[in-house]
C-alpha cells in the first residue's frame, strides 16, 4: 500500500530524471546555460520593443534624474519605484531566495515553475506568477516571514540605492512615497531598515486581495491612496516600463537604468545535485547522460535487475540508489577541484567552474542522497522476497528496511571518506584508492541488493578498466587513446574463461546474463574494436 502510493509520486520523477539528463528542464530555474545575475537595464531593453514610442518621452539618465529631484520646488511629492531601484534587487526573488531548508525548496519551485500553475487563471497568468509563488511558498515554509527580518536588514545595509537616497533626503519637506507591485510584508522591513525617511509605502497584499492589486497595476494601486493632485504634482522614479500608465499622469516621469541593478531569479546560485557535474566539471559533455546513466546505472542492472525476478522494478529501484549514491560521489568532485584551485600552480579547471562551485553546500547533498534512497529502498525492500510477478504486492519489511537504510548510509559514509582522503593525500598515493572508489560503484551497491558469479565480473572487468588508464596517466603516460571499453570486454571474458577453468560448471557462464552483457560491452567498444581491426597487418 505505502509503495502504491510512493509510485505515484516518484515514477514521474523517475521520467522526469531520464528526460531532464540534459538539464533542459532546469533552466528556468536555475539558469544554467547562462549567467544568473540579469542585469536590471537588459530587462528594460528586452521590453523597450514593446512600448517605445510611449516610453521614449520618459527614459531619463541617472544624471537627470538626478537633477530633477533638485530642481524640483520643495514639496513636491516624489514616487519611488522599490524592486532594482530603490533597492537594486528584486524583493520578491530575494524573498523566495531565504526559504529554509533550501535543498526542499529549490524543488517546490522547480516543480512550479514546471507545472505553471499560474497559467490554469485564464487571462492573468504572468501577473498570477510571483503572487502564486510567494502565497504558496509562504503556506509551504511559514517561518519564512520570521527569517526574513534579518534578512531584510542585510539587504537594506548591502543593496541600498545609496545615491537615490541621497538626492531624496535633500528633499525634506518632500513627500516620500514608495509605490511597488512588490508585497507589503516583503518590502516594509527592508524599508524599514534603509536610512531614508518614507512617508507612505504602497504595495500588494500577500492576500487573496493581492491577485487583485498586482492586475489593477500601479497607477490604479496609487489612486487607492493618493489624490489624484498628489499624483498629478509628483515625480516618478522606476525603472520599469510596465509604469507607462502612472509615468503619463506625472508632471515629472523618470525612467531610468540604475548600474549595479540586478535581477536574480530566486534559489538561482542553490545546489542542485548534478549540476556542477553537467555544468561545472564536464561541460559539453552530457556527463549524466553518458556516464551516470548509460554506464553506471545500465552496469548495475544488467549485472543484479537481471537476476531479479522483477527486473523492470528492481532497476527502478537502482536508478533512484544510483542517483543517491552519486549526489555524494559528485562532492568528492567538487573538493577535488577546490583543493586543485587551493594548492595546485596550473590546476586544470573547466572554463565554467567559478560559475558553479559557489552553489555547493555542505548538506544539501545529503539531504538529496536520502529523497532519492528512500524510494529506491523502499521499492527494493518490498520486491526482496518476490519469486515471481504473480506475488506482486509491495509488502515491506521494516526491520530489514532499517538494516538496508542503515547498511546504505555506511555505504554513503564510506564514499565521502575515501574520496576526502583521496583529495587530500598526494598524487602518487592516490594511485591505491582510485580503485576502491570505483569498487563503490558496483560492488557497493552489494550490500542492499545482489548479484550472480556474471555480475560480480562483470563489475570486476569495470574496475580494472577504468583503474588502468588512470595507472597510466599517474605514472606519466597518455591515457588519451587507451581503449577502456575494449579492455573492458576482454577483462570480462577472460574472467568467465577463468571461472569456466577452475570450476568446470559451463551453467555459471554460459547463460543470458552472460550473453547480454557481453554484447552490450561490444557494442560499446565497437569504435576501439574497429580501430584496432584497421590497424592489423603482415610484417613485411
Amino acid at each position: 500500500m505505502y509503495c502504491n502510493h510512493l509510485a505515484k509520486v516518484y515514477l514521474p520523477l523517475a521520467g522526469f530524471v531520464l528526460f531532464a539528463t540534459d538539464y533542459s528542464g532546469f533552466s528556468l530555474l536555475m539558469n544554467t546555460s547562462t549567467d544568473t545575475s540579469v542585469n536590471a537595464s537588459s530587462k528594460i531593453d528586452s521590453v523597450l520593443t514593446q512600448a517605445t514610442t510611449a516610453s521614449d518621452n520618459y527614459l531619463k539618465s541617472i544624471e537627470e534624474t538626478l537633477e530633477i529631484i533638485n530642481d524640483v520646488t520643495d514639496g513636491t511629492p516624489v514616487i519611488v519605484d522599490f524592486d532594482e531601484t530603490l533597492l537594486l534587487r528584486n524583493s520578491t526573488e530575494e524573498y523566495l531566495n531565504s526559504l529554509q531548508p533550501r535543498a526542499i525548496a529549490v524543488v517546490v519551485l522547480l516543480l512550479l515553475e514546471k507545472l505553471k500553475p499560474w497559467s490554469w487563471l485564464p487571462g492573468i497568468r504572468a501577473e498570477a506568477r510571483d503572487w502564486l509563488r510567494v502565497v504558496l511558498a509562504t503556506l509551504l515554509f511559514p517561518w519564512t516571514l520570521l527569517l526574513w527580518q534579518k534578512r531584510a536588514r542585510e539587504l537594506a545595509k548591502t543593496q541600498s540605492n545609496l545615491a537615490l537616497i541621497a538626492a531624496l533626503k535633500e528633499k525634506p519637506t518632500s513627500e516620500i512615497i514608495v509605490a511597488t507591485l512588490g508585497f507589503y510584508p516583503i518590502v516594509k522591513p527592508i524599508l524599514a531598515a534603509m536610512p531614508l525617511q518614507v512617508n507612505q509605502l504602497i504595495g500588494c497584499r500577500l492576500s487573496w486581495g493581492g491577485l487583485s492589486d498586482r492586475l489593477k497595476g500601479k497607477l490604479s494601486l496609487a489612486q487607492q491612496f493618493l489624490t489624484p493632485e498628489t499624483i498629478e504634482e509628483s515625480v516618478v522614479i522606476t525603472d520599469s516600463t510596465d509604469d507607462n500608465q502612472l509615468l503619463a499622469k506625472v508632471a515629472h516621469p523618470c525612467l531610468v537604468k540604475w548600474p549595479g541593478a540586478i535581477y536574480q531569479p530566486a534559489l538561482a546560485e542553490a545546489y542542485l545535485p548534478f549540476v556542477y557535474l553537467q555544468k561545472g566539471k564536464r561541460p559539453g559533455e552530457n556527463y549524466f547522460a553518458r556516464v551516470v546513466v548509460y554506464e553506471d546505472w545500465l552496469s548495475l542492472v544488467l549485472a543484479t535487475s537481471w537476476v531479479s525476478q522483477v527486473p523492470l522494478f528492481h532497476a527502478l529501484s537502482m536508478l533512484f540508489l544510483m542517483l543517491s549514491f552519486w549526489c555524494i560521489y559528485e562532492v568528492g568532485y567538487i573538493e577535488n577541484d577546490r583543493i586543485a584551485e587551493k594548492y595546485e600552480a596550473k590546476p586544470k579547471l573547466s572554463p565554467t567552474y567559478q560559475r558553479y562551485i559557489n552553489r555547493y553546500d555542505p548538506w544539501s547533498p545529503w539531504i538529496w542522497a536520502i529523497f532519492f534512497a528512500i524510494p529506491g529502498l523502499m521499492l527494493l525492500n518490498s520486491i526482496g522476497s518476490l519469486t515471481s510477478w504473480e506475488d506482486l504486492s509491495f509488502q515491506i519489511n521494516p526491520v530489514q528496511l532499517g538494516i538496508q537504510g542503515s547498511l546504505w548510509i555506511g555505504l554513503l559514509l564510506a564514499v565521502r571518506w575515501t574520496y576526502h582522503i583521496y583529495n587530500f593525500i598526494d598524487v602518487q598515493t592516490r594511485l591505491w584508492l582510485y580503485p576502491l572508489l570505483q569498487v563503490y560503484k558496483g560492488f557497493g551497491f552489494l550490500l542492499v541488493t545482489a548479484t550472480s558469479v556474471v555480475g560480480s565480473m562483470s563489475f570486476a572487468a569495470y574496475v580494472l578498466a577504468r583503474w588502468t588508464p588512470y595507472l597510466i596517466y599517474r605514472r606519466g603516460g597518455d591515457r588519451q587513446h587507451f581503449p577502456e571499453q575494449l579492455i573492458r570486454c576482454i577483462l570480462f571474458l577472460f574472467f568467465l574463461g577463468a571461472i569456466l577453468v577452475g570450476t568446470g560448471q559451463v551453467s555459471l557462464i554460459v547463460n543470458g546474463q552472460a550473453g547480454i552483457i557481453l554484447a552490450w560491452l561490444i557494442f560499446r567498444a565497437r569504435y576501439q574494436i574497429w580501430e584496432q581491426v584497421k590497424q592489423v597487418q603482415w610484417i613485411k
